[in-house]
């Protein structure tokens, strides 16, 4: 530790209080070639950038086509052979039938008159409960019992 090398510790300068402003202006004066300068170095490596003739780049398309065409053909058989293997069927689409196209003159023959309104018995309608502050009793049952029988 003894043997280590002390490198004297710069002190501060102090700020400027107007350069705080300064340095905000000169960051946005900056701004624009900060942008730019990306922009600058990818057209300079675009033109550095030895391109494929345009035989090659036909060859090179067609290879990659063939290729994703023979990766399709065995996925599809990978696919069709795991599922015989599990039992399980390709989905088969069966045509439906167009619906029948009824004119005007037919409709209007079919249209029967409303039937007259029918209340059935199970269907009749309660009054509603008052409303109060009370919560709604849930130990009493729906219908009360009929004489002789018991509550459970």
């Amino acid at each position: 530790m003894a043997d280590e090398k002390k490198t004297p510790v710069k002190a501060k300068e102090p700020k400027d209080q107007n350069q705080g402003g300064n340095k905000f202006l000169n960051w946005i004066k900056a701004l624009p070639q900060r942008i730019a300068t990306p922009f600058r170095n990818m057209v300079h490596e675009l033109k550095r950038v030895t391109w494929p003739s345009k035989q090659k780049t036909i060859t090179y398309s067609i290879i990659v086509l063939v290729f994703i065409v023979v990766m399709m053909v065995i996925i599809g058989l990978f696919d069709l052979g795991s599922s015989a293997l599990i039992g399980l069927k390709p989905a088969q689409v069966t045509p439906t039938p167009a619906p029948a196209v009824i004119t005007t003159a037919e409709a209007a023959d079919t249209v029967e008159a409303p039937a007259a309104a029918t209340v059935e018995a199970n269907a009749t309608v309660e009054a509603a409960p008052a409303a109060t502050d009370e919560a709604p009793a849930t130990d009493v049952p729906a219908e009360a019992p009929a004489s002789g029988e018991a509550a459970e």
